[in-house]
């Protein structure tokens, strides 16, 4: 609600007159909203138009596909073509004769050939995307460990950064207690313990020397961690252009493919056919 209008139901409320001035500011008010409101409206019904307009288009789009589509019957012409190969059948079965059945076998091992590269490609590409992922995370691990090494190398510039900090506070505390102002000593009091306990985290002076050993020891470890993943995931990348290379290889002639493997077949011990 407005102010206008509130002012108006409060006078109306306690049974005081309502002037003019009121009656005036909550019109005013009541025109602003409503040419608002209007434009938002129109903001609105552009969008409805627009969205229309689309939608329009696509079912005409639709429309025109459709029929395109329905004029060429493609079903029929696709049907005629497998009726007519079909008419073969009985043809090459005589034929083959008894190699028909070396003929399905050479057919049937291009398929699980393929089928098989296929799988090995999908899950070869799956480890690839974990690796990759890992090898994300092992970088970013490196990073914080090489962070926290270079933090505890720079403690003997950073900590008497600290003394001098803590001192300030300390003089701070001091003059507030002799002034006689207990909240503002208590307060500083406070953050000085905060800083104490989540801050200011450094080793003793015979501790520095193994905390420093320990973080590279991190240091190493998180490099030949990211090294390893790092070669995992090369390895994975060539796996997988080699199985991207073969599986063109088998797909992108499969009659030649057959093809050569038949003739290979032929040149095998035992092997008899017409080629």
């Amino acid at each position: 609600m407005s102010g206008a209008r509130q002012e108006r139901a409060r006078q109306e409320r306690y049974g005081q007159p309502v002037g003019p001035g009121a009656v005036l500011d909550e019109l005013s008010d009541q025109a602003s909203y409503e040419a608002e409101f209007a434009v938002t409206l129109a903001d609105y019904a552009t969008v409805i138009r627009e969205a229309v307009q689309g939608l329009t288009e696509g079912h005409d789009e639709i429309r025109e596909k459709e029929l395109e589509y329905r004029s060429q019957d493609f079903p029929r012409l696709l049907n005629a073509v497998r009726r007519r190969v079909e008419d073969k059948v009985p043809y090459l079965t005589a034929s083959l004769g008894p190699a028909r059945k070396k003929a399905d076998a050479v057919i049937f091992r291009l398929r699980a050939d393929i089928k098989k590269v296929l799988g090995d490609l999908r899950r070869c590409r799956a480890d690839l995307k974990e690796a990759t992922d890992d090898t994300v995370y092992k970088e970013r691990k490196l990073a914080a460990e090489k962070e926290r090494f270079q933090r505890l190398l720079d403690l003997p510039v950073t900590v008497p950064d600290w003394v001098t900090r803590l001192t300030a506070l300390e003089g701070d505390l001091l003059k507030a207690i002799e002034a006689g102002d207990d909240f503002v000593a208590y307060a500083t009091l406070s953050e000085i313990n905060r800083l104490y306990e989540e801050e200011l985290s450094i080793p003793g002076g015979e501790e520095y020397r193994d905390v420093l050993t320990s973080q590279w020891g991190r240091v190493v470890v998180a490099q030949k961690e990211l090294l390893d993943v790092k070669r995992h995931a090369a390895e994975l990348a060539s796996a997988v252009r080699q199985l991207e290379e073969l599986y063109e290889r088998l797909t992108a002639d499969r009659v030649a493919e057959l093809r050569r493997r038949w003739e290979q077949a032929l040149r095998e011990p035992g092997g008899s056919g017409r080629q």
